[in-house]
Order: structure tokens, then sequence, then C-alpha cells
């Protein structure tokens, strides 16, 4: 059921032309490989070997050097890549944005008493 739905998922958001006529033609076209990485672009299924991870690391990265000091393949650059890619880290900002809202909040509060 739930390959069904990421199916019907995929085909109602990549293959709707202009007129919102559906293309059935280009879904026909493709393999299951094909899919299956349509699937992963779209984050409908994960990628279990982390190759598309590591594919995907120095991707749109032109400096051999940060700072003139740590290379691309170093163990710091790939420590600090792999940390901003983590869920958590995602959540972890989000939660320090939220409690910096209420510490404003608050502050402005006490501040007009």
């Amino acid at each position: 059921m739930k390959k069904k739905a990421a199916l019907n998922q995929f085909v109602n958001l990549a293959h709707y032309n202009k007129h919102d006529d559906l293309i059935v033609d280009d879904i026909e076209d493709l393999d299951a490989e094909a899919i299956r990485e349509k699937f992963m672009d779209m984050g409908i299924i994960k990628d279990k070997t982390n190759k598309r991870k590591e594919d995907n690391m120095f991707k749109d990265v032109t400096a051999e050097l940060s700072f003139y000091l740590f290379s691309k393949e170093g163990a710091f650059r790939i420590f600090c890549y792999n940390v901003q890619a983590a869920k958590w880290f995602d959540n972890t900002i989000m939660l320090l944005i939220g409690l910096n809202s209420v510490k404003l909040g608050l502050d402005t509060y006490l501040l007009n008493e």
C-alpha cells in the first residue's frame, strides 16, 4: 500500500506538463532503477548504502581549501558536513530559534513593566 501511494505521488508530482495532462509515456519508458532513483531524489525512499550521500558531499564545492587551512577531503570538513546533514541538527536549530523567540518576548514584556 505504501509503495502504491509513493508511486501515485511520483506520478502526480513528476509527470504533468504545462497543460496538466498526464504524460504516461514517460513513466512507461523508465526502468525500475530509474524510478528508484527518482524516488530517492524526491525523498520518498532512503538510500541504505549512503552512496548518494557520498556523491553529493562535495557536489557544489569548488574550493579545495576552506580558510586556506581545511582540505576538501579532510576529517574536520567531513565531520562538519555530517553534522549539518543530520536531521537532529535541523531540529536543534529550530528549537534554539523557538527558545530565542520566547526569550525575546519575555524580555520585551518584562521591560515594559
